[in-house]
């Protein structure tokens, strides 16, 4: 893994989606983020994934959501968008449109394993992108 990738992935303050055919980054981000069990590594079709995403987002912890392939699905969207509002003195944001309290120590990766993905603009936008891929179809 490059260094230049480490540093976005560490110093970022928005959400981070990897394209990463060659599975490096996941291995990666397993061993940065696994120390104490904070660690939630799951796919959009679980059917835990809303759960485990509530309780993560309130409690600190980190979500590697994997194989989302091409789709990112809608309840991911406004997550990713990191819309964070106050109320009273709690910070909150929207997932599968509730507002959840927003611990400051939520880290959100999101993985696709295909070479060349298309995504929605919409996503795009408010993530940083970061391409793990090492032949010439992915650079």
């Amino acid at each position: 893994m490059s260094i230049n990738n480490a540093l976005i992935i560490e110093k970022s303050k928005i959400f981070t989606l990897l394209v990463d055919p060659q599975h490096q980054g996941l291995t990666w981000l397993k061993n940065q983020y696994d120390g104490g069990g904070t660690l939630v590594l799951i796919q959009q079709e679980d059917p835990q994934f809303k759960k485990l995403v509530e309780m993560a987002v309130e409690n600190g912890r980190t979500v590697i959501v994997d194989q989302v392939g091409d789709k990112i699905g809608i309840n991911l969207h406004s997550l990713m968008k990191r819309e964070i509002n106050k109320y009273g003195s709690n910070r909150m944001i929207s997932f599968c449109r509730k507002q959840y309290k927003f611990d400051k120590n939520f880290r959100l990766f999101v993985i696709s394993s295909n070479d060349v993905p298309l995504f929605d603009v919409n996503i795009t936008n408010h993530i940083s992108l970061i391409n793990f891929g090492v032949n010439l179809e992915s650079l």
